[in-house]
């Protein structure tokens, strides 16, 4: 069976939409949890009716936290040997479960990839879908090439990973969340990665300038690349440079906004990264140095927060 998880937050113009389609997948082994996240709009009653309508929807109330939060509750409460993630603003045709179903008895395989659709022509990369199948390492350079390595709905993933491990998502962060989480479950994966290009979830992608305007990414960042270097150890890639660069660049960022907690921030940036720092493009010799051999915070807070003051001294004039 499989678990689809829908967060629901006033949801009340597509949610209709959304569970319509998923009662007419050609695939009938299937549960939904939807788990109502505090809404204050029709969408409690329409996941009631739904409920009453068929016996495979279960609908869960919660006070609102947000779509992780949500997330989470449907996990505690998945009963399927297999969990998908579908949002309540998009959709699915038919054969969505179909093509998930196509890998599931397939010998260690634990994770299934399709391709989406893409509603709206707002989707940043030329394509959707990966035809791959291999081991998680290869599997997740592949997805973060074609930029759907941290999209949750396309992928559909082993619930005894997710408990042995008790894998949840983090809600306290607001910024690539399902990456962490995708990336966390990838972590604890000795089997393989089954990619598609054929994709039959339709995505109403967002305004991403709009949906992610939190200046604060640090420790979205932190953890993505934690678990990076846990997958990989000592090889170096491509995507693990670009998150330094990120890390980095959300780091100092940090100290222009002003951060009450710079300090921790740069325990925890220097523990992680250590002199993998100096491979960082586009930043200045001297900052290098100072996050690469300057063991006192302390003092390496205080001399960029002089760099800053003497940056804005020179602006302003």
């Amino acid at each position: 069976m499989i678990s689809i998880i829908t967060p629901v937050y006033n949801a009340e113009k597509t949610l209709k939409r959304c569970v319509d389609s998923i009662l007419k997948q050609s695939y009938v082994d299937w549960e939904l949890l939807l788990v109502n996240d505090g809404s204050t709009d029709e969408s409690a009653v329409i996941c009631r009716y739904y409920e009453s309508a068929d016996s495979r929807i279960r609908v869960f109330d919660k006070v609102n936290g947000g779509a992780s939060s949500a997330r989470n509750m449907g996990l505690d409460n998945a009963r399927g040997e297999w969990i998908a993630f579908c949002d309540a603003d998009d959709w699915v045709d038919e054969n969505w479960l179909d093509l998930f179903a196509t890998h599931l008895h397939d010998d260690g395989v634990q994770m299934v990839v399709q391709g989406f659709n893409d509603v709206g022509g707002n989707w940043h990369g030329a394509d959707t879908g990966v035809d791959f199948c291999g081991v998680v390492k290869d599997g997740i350079l592949r997805l973060a090439e074609m930029y759907v390595l941290g999209y949750l709905w396309p992928k559909i993933i082993r619930r005894d990973i997710v408990d042995t491990y008790r894998l949840r998502f983090d809600t306290r962060l607001i910024f690539r969340e399902d990456e962490d989480f995708l990336l966390r479950y990838m972590q604890h994966m000795d089997g393989e990665i089954c990619c598609m290009e054929q994709g039959a979830y339709n995505y109403a992608v967002p305004d991403f300038t709009k949906k992610y305007s939190s200046p604060d990414n640090f420790y979205s960042f932190l953890s993505i690349f934690s678990t990076l270097q846990v997958i990989y150890g000592r090889e170096c890639n491509w995507l693990i440079d670009d998150y330094v660069k990120e890390l980095t660049q959300s780091l100092f960022y940090s100290f222009e906004i002003g951060t009450s907690d710079r300090k921790q921030k740069l325990r925890l940036y220097k523990a992680e990264v250590g002199r993998q720092v100096l491979g960082v493009k586009n930043l200045s010799s001297a900052s290098k140095y100072l996050l690469a051999y300057v063991p006192s915070v302390t003092l390496v807070c205080r001399i960029l927060d002089f760099k800053e003051r003497l940056q804005h001294r020179v602006v302003g004039k």
